[in-house]
């Protein structure tokens, strides 16, 4: 699921961190050599972020980080200054990155010290302090941590700052040395005034009661620095804020773990050495550079006891008391003063190691003194008060329940490094990764059931990209450090399984976020980390969304640069982007939607289209598709880019075909036609010989194509048939698409002149285009692979198929009205095709029930053919020759009913020998010399150049025949053919009728009932070469066989196809040329005729033919 709503913005060190991590995943790196650039990978982060807040902030960082080398003069002074926030964040990155970086060689050495190994204890460097942490692996991650802590405080505010205030209530001015100014010379005006020169404790009581500061508290009598504890008397309250200012400095120094010579320097210069020297025993510095501790363990041993008891001593101030507590390993006296988390955690970290330091002096002293000491001498055990087993995890959970730094403990950068801290790192990785997962529509059981107890603050959220990309490279790090002690057969802490599938949405997250912030190159390095198959989930869920051809071969070339199986991910993807389109049915166990495709409205037919076909039919917008549908058909633009997926690409847009046909998302399967077309799979095929002509019926054919793929799992008689299917379902497609743009221009044709030549030409392209993508459907479309059982391709074929050939007559229809009366004739080969014995077009009509309608879609064409004058338009190159003939084709055609007010004569009456008045209309030439006819417009017919088309034997005979009747029309006296001029075939046999009966009588007799049986036969699948046989029966047998008329009726000669149109085509050939070429093509001349008025049912056309 997409969840960003636009593009982010990304800094180049999201680029940096990418291009330092790849570094270390080079396959070219001995395994040593990689470990050691991922434990040196935290540092190079680290420095990153010390980068990047020196630019902003170059004083503040370059103070506090003397350990790494910047040009601090170089940095950006004009840039924007961070707000609080940004400081804030990018602060808790460096600190993050610092512990990562503290702690990651430590729990990852090779050889870790055994604290039992006898053989290293003899073995001492005389110095204590660094033996300790040399024998005692927790003490040396404990060491880490405070040294960790001492240097994120090293970062605050200046010391002398800090102590400004207080300096400044001392009133003394700049003078910050010579001790308590104000007490002394409070000490030295009572024994001037008393002419006391001895001590003034020596004096009597009542005098001592008098000797009280300014604030009428009891007065210390001299300056040593412990006569406020041992006289329990008060100094000046001026000097009480110096003796304060001292202590605070004093407590920043430990804190922030200055080394000794720092701290002699600071008190120093305020004459206090004597407080340097009391805190020189063990010191605990942020730095390497160590004091060596070689007093006696006895001596250290008690030091640490005399300064426990002045942590506990009441009286004394509170930050004296703290720097006490800091030094014995004292909790509670540190925490006083603590304010914030890490100060809380500094105050335990510090016992925790001071007090196994504590047991490690003792374990030096002889035994009576260590026992002596320990009875004697109560101090603060932090081992004993948390417990030796997960005492980390212990303590993070009772610093988070502090009320006091309860919401800072639950910052997400804060939960982070406590996870750390506390090597609990993997948990809170899978809680991170269940946050993510319950952005997820498609969450996992577990994110369901424990979403409700996440605490979700503690954690990063997807709009903080800074700390995604913190805990994504975290992760990463502590993955690939697992991996490289796996291999160095070292123990790694087990974690349950189901715990990395939650974690790894860490990484589909960065990867989400990566393609919004338009760097989708670095995606398939993190998606290398990933086990597959999740990999390619992530894979494809983020570069399914790239459009452009060039870009996607360039993320190919990345995904394999990155370790990724090239064919396994573009195969995955597809499945993916398949099952998510699918996903929803599966779910909901429901079955296969109905298919009701609908697209000729139910109306009755007009003569000018015919049923007219729905406009838009696809939908309003072209581009308009589903996002599902989409990533479908590039899921399958992903295939085609690998060639050894060809196979893949056919079998994958099958099923897309096939969803989206049976679900009417026909803008996407118009989509999936354009932009995967089978000629360009067959090109690229093909690019190896381009001399070769694809066979694709040919088995031997795609044998030798998997052959040259290296395709060793693909069988020929699968591929073969998902060529085919593939093709015919693209067909379809390509079918109704060019039906959708004749609806349109049907729409358009009313409101067009019948002058504008352009867009009479764009109907003419549209109508050509729609018969070559017709073609493929006239014969074994999908047939084979619905015989081998496929019932969804014959649901397919039983709902789309009818309805398209019924709207491909309603454009031929239309064409040809607008264009040319061929348009029509091919409507009648269109029923010749039905109607042939190998047809499987007849079946799916009966089958759907849809016979009916088909007849009558025919019979309206047949109907506008007979009343067509000709030529209208035509298209392409001979357009313009076709106009400029039209006027002779209309000549020569003979009447028109456009012509004059009222039809020519009738013939006249059987016996009768009177002179036919039937002549030519007054205004038409008699010149013989008569033009050839017009050609046919280009692209009908297969037929070869040497071999004349069915359609092309017709318009020849019919020119032919309008050549005759020209000479016909005439002015002269033409003879009465008696009652016998019709040859004997087409006589009324009937035997209702005598000879002498009129011939008017039969003709109306069959106007009235001429295609009843042909429909009713086809309704019931009749043979239609049977039906047409019968037409030299009777009228009278024809007659109450059907109430039809009109349209249906004139649908009899348009059936006659192959099978019967020879047994007409003879007798009408030898009365007259025309006649006979009309009727070989299913044209109904004599519905012209009767149109016209013209005798008893036949056309002019079959007059007697001339004598010589």
């Amino acid at each position: 699921m997409d969840r960003y709503t636009g593009p982010v913005e990304a800094g180049p060190e999201v680029e940096e961190f990418a291009n330092a991590l790849d570094e270390c995943l080079s396959p070219f790196l001995a395994p040593a050599e990689k470990k050691e650039r991922l434990l040196d990978l935290p540092r190079r982060y680290y420095e990153n972020a010390l980068r990047r807040l020196a630019t902003k902030k170059p004083k503040r960082v370059g103070g506090s980080h003397d350990d790494i080398d910047m040009d601090i003069d170089d940095a950006d002074e004009t840039g924007s200054a961070l707000s609080a926030d940004e400081t804030k964040r990018i602060e808790g990155e460096i600190q993050t990155w610092d512990l990562v970086r503290r702690l990651l060689p430590l729990r990852h050495a090779a050889l870790r010290a055994n604290p039992f190994d006898e053989g290293q204890h003899s073995r001492g460097s005389g110095d204590l302090l660094r033996d300790f942490l040399r024998r005692n692996p927790v003490a040396q991650e404990r060491h880490a941590v405070l040294q960790w802590l001492q240097t994120n405080a090293a970062a605050g505010p200046d010391i002398d700052t800090m102590v400004e205030d207080l300096q400044k209530n001392a009133d003394r001015g700049d003078v910050i040395a010579h001790g308590w100014l104000h007490t002394r010379s409070k000490i030295k005006l009572r024994k001037s005034m008393t002419g006391w020169s001895k001590l003034l404790e020596c004096q009597t009581p009542s005098i001592a009661e008098s000797h009280l500061n300014s604030d009428g508290a009891p007065l210390v009598t001299n300056l040593d620095p412990d006569a406020v504890t041992r006289q329990d008397r008060k100094l000046e309250p001026q000097d009480e804020y110096f003796e304060r200012a001292i202590w605070l400095g004093c407590f920043e120094h430990l804190r922030r773990g200055s080394n000794l010579e720092e701290i002699r320097d600071w008190c120093q210069e305020r004459t206090e050495m004597w407080r340097a020297v009391s805190m020189s025993a063990v010191l605990f510095s942020s730095d390497e550079n160590q004091e060596k501790i070689d007093a006696a363990p006895e001596s250290l041993a008690l030091w640490r006891r005399m300064c426990y008891a002045l942590a506990r001593n009441r009286v004394s101030d509170q930050h004296e008391r703290a720097v006490y507590g800091i030094l014995s390993g004292d909790v509670s006296s540190v925490e006083s003063v603590a304010k914030k988390w890490d100060d809380y955690l500094f105050a335990h970290y510090n016992a925790l190691l001071r007090t196994q330091l504590d047991s490690f002096i003792l374990g030096k002293c002889p035994a009576d003194v260590a026992s002596n000491l320990t009875q004697s001498f109560p101090v603060f055990d932090s081992v004993q008060f948390h417990g030796n087993e997960s005492v980390e995890k212990r303590l993070m959970r009772s610093l988070e329940a502090k009320p006091t730094i309860k919401d800072e403990a639950q910052e997400p950068t804060k939960a982070l490094q406590a996870s750390l801290i506390a090597n609990d790192t993997g948990h809170h990785l899978f809680q991170q990764g269940l946050l993510i997962e319950l952005g997820n529509p498609t969450k996992s059981f577990t994110a369901a059931m424990v979403g409700d107890e996440l605490a979700k603050h503690k954690y990063f959220s997807l709009d903080q990209h800074d700390g995604l990309r913190l805990v994504t490279h975290i992760y990463i790090l502590y993955l690939l450090m697992e991996q490289q002690d796996a291999d160095d057969n070292l123990q790694t802490e087990k974690q349950p399984p189901n715990w990395r599938f939650t974690q790894e949405c860490i990484v589909g997250a960065y990867a989400e976020y990566l393609r919004h912030a338009s760097l989708q190159e670095l995606i398939p390095l993190y998606c290398s980390i990933v086990e597959a198959p999740r990999c390619y989930k992530i894979l494809s869920q983020n570069l399914i969304h790239e459009k452009e051809h060039d870009q996607r071969l360039i993320q190919l070339k990345l995904v394999k640069k990155a370790g990724i199986d090239v064919l396994q991910f573009v195969q995955e993807q597809a499945n993916l982007m398949y099952h998510e389109l699918t996903i929803d049915l599966e779910l909901a166990h429901r079955p296969p939607p109905e298919i009701h495709f609908r697209i000729v409205d139910a109306g009755r037919s007009t003569s000018r289209q015919g049923r007219a076909i729905k406009p838009d039919f696809f939908g309003e917008e072209e581009d308009a598709i589903g996002t599902k549908d989409e990533h479908l058909i590039r899921s399958i633009e992903w295939l085609a880019l690998v060639h050894e997926k060809w196979p893949m690409v056919l079998s994958m847009g099958i099923k897309a075909y096939k969803y989206f046909l049976t679900h009417m998302h026909l803008n996407a399967a118009r989509q999936l036609m354009r932009r995967v077309p089978f000629s360009d799979i067959l090109r690229g095929l093909m690019e190896q010989d381009e001399a070769e002509t694809p066979q694709i019926e040919d088995v031997r054919f795609w044998e030798d194509q998997l052959e040259r793929s290296n395709i060793l799992d693909g069988k020929p008689e699968q591929v073969i048939s998902d060529a085919r299917n593939f093709r015919d379902l693209e067909a379809i497609v390509a079918a109704l698409d060019s039906l959708e743009t004749i609806a349109s221009l049907v729409i358009l044709s009313a409101e067009m002149p019948a002058t504008n030549r352009k867009f009479w030409a764009s109907v003419g392209d549209g109508i050509k285009a729609a018969k070559d993508n017709m073609q493929p459907l006239l014969k074994g479309w999908l047939v084979a692979s619905i015989a081998e059982g496929d019932e969804e391709l014959s649901r397919i074929r039983r709902e789309y198929l009818p309805e398209t050939i019924l709207a491909y007559i309603s454009a031929l229809h239309f064409a040809g009205t607008g264009l040319s009366r061929d348009n029509l004739l091919e409507s009648m080969e269109l029923a010749t095709v039905v109607a042939e014995r190998s047809s499987d077009l007849t079946s799916v009509f009966l089958e759907t029930k849809r016979m009916t309608e088909l007849v009558e879609a025919l019979a309206a064409c047949s109907k506008a053919l007979a009343i067509a004058t000709g030529e209208k338009r035509a298209t392409g190159a001979s357009s313009k020759k076709l106009r400029e003939m039209e006027p002779q084709t209309t000549r020569m055609s003979g009447y028109h009913p456009d012509h004059c007010a009222t039809p020519p004569a009738p013939p006249p009456k059987p016996g009768s020998h009177e002179t036919s008045r039937m002549a030519t209309p007054s205004g038409v030439g008699s010149s013989s010399s008569v033009p050839p006819p017009p050609p046919p417009p280009p692209g009908y017919g297969n037929h070869g150049a040497n071999e004349p088309s069915q359609l092309q034997h017709v318009q020849a005979a019919d020119a032919e025949a309008g050549m005759q009747q020209h000479q016909l029309d005439v002015s002269q006296p033409m003879p009465d053919p008696g009652a016998g001029w019709l040859p004997e075939m087409l006589q009324d046999k009937s035997p209702g009728r005598h000879p002498g009966q009129p011939r008017a009588a039969a003709g109306a007799h069959a106007r009235a009932g001429r295609g009843a049986p042909l429909t009713d036969g086809l309704a019931r699948g009749i043979d239609v070469g049977a039906v047409v046989k019968r037409g030299t029966r009777s009228a009278a047998e024809w007659d109450g066989r059907s109430a039809r008329g009109g349209a249906v009726r004139d649908a009899g000669a348009a059936f006659v196809g192959a099978r019967a149109g020879a047994a007409v085509a003879p007798a009408a050939v030898g009365h007259g040329p025309r006649a006979g070429a009309v009727f070989a093509g299913g044209a109904v001349s004599g519905a012209r005729a009767r149109r016209a008025g013209a005798g008893a049912g036949l056309s002019s056309s079959f007059s007697r033919p001339r004598t010589a």
